[in-house]
C-alpha cells in the first residue's frame, strides 16, 4: 500500500485522507468541521508507521506528535501528554544514537512543555520533566 510508505505522520494521514477522496482544509478546527473521523484517520497513520517503521522510528514520533497536538486542540491535554513524551523520548533516543540532534527535537520539546503548562505545570517543573528525560534518554541539551 502507497500511503504506509509516505514519509512522517502528516503525510501519513493526509494520504489515507486524500484516499477518501477529500480536501485538506486547513487549521484543526476546519478539519474536524468537515471530517469529525479526522482522529481516526491520524491513529491509523500511527499504527501504519508503528508496523511500517518500528515503535521507537523518528516517523512514528512525528505521527505522535500530530496525534497530541490534535488532542491538545481539542483540550485533550491528558490524553496528549502521553503521546507527546513519548514522541519526545524517541527524538531524544534517535539524537542519543546518532550523535545528532534530531531536526524535530526542539519542536517536540516545545509541544511538550506546552501540554505540561495547559495541565497546570509550573515552569520549575516542567524544566525538572525535561531535565529527567533527557537523563533518562541519554541526552544532555536539547
Amino acid at each position: 500500500m502507497l500511503y504506509a510508505f509516505a514519509e512522517g505522520a502528516f503525510s501519513s494521514w493526509a494520504v489515507i485522507y486524500l484516499r477518501e477522496a477529500k480536501a485538506l482544509p486547513t487549521g484543526v478546527a476546519a478539519i474536524l468541521a468537515q471530517d469529525p473521523n479526522i482522529e481516526s484517520f491520524m491513529r491509523r497513520a500511527l499504527t501504519i508507521n508503528e508496523q511500517s517503521f518500528g515503535s521507537d522510528h523518528p516517523n512514528v514520533a512525528c505521527a505522535l506528535n500530530s496525534l497530541a497536538l490534535l488532542l491538545k486542540d481539542t483540550n485533550r491535554l491528558t490524553e496528549a501528554e502521553p503521546l507527546m513524551r513519548r514522541a519526545l523520548g524517541i527524538v531524544l533516543d534517535f539524537t542519543r544514537r546518532t550523535g545528532y540532534e534530531h531536526p524535530h527535537l526542539r519542536i517536540v520539546q516545545g509541544n511538550y512543555a506546552t501540554i505540561l503548562k495547559g495541565l497546570g505545570r509550573s515552569e520549575a517543573d516542567i524544566d525538572a520533566e525535561l531535565r529527567n528525560l533527557r537523563a533518562e534518554f541519554g541526552s544532555r541539551e536539547a
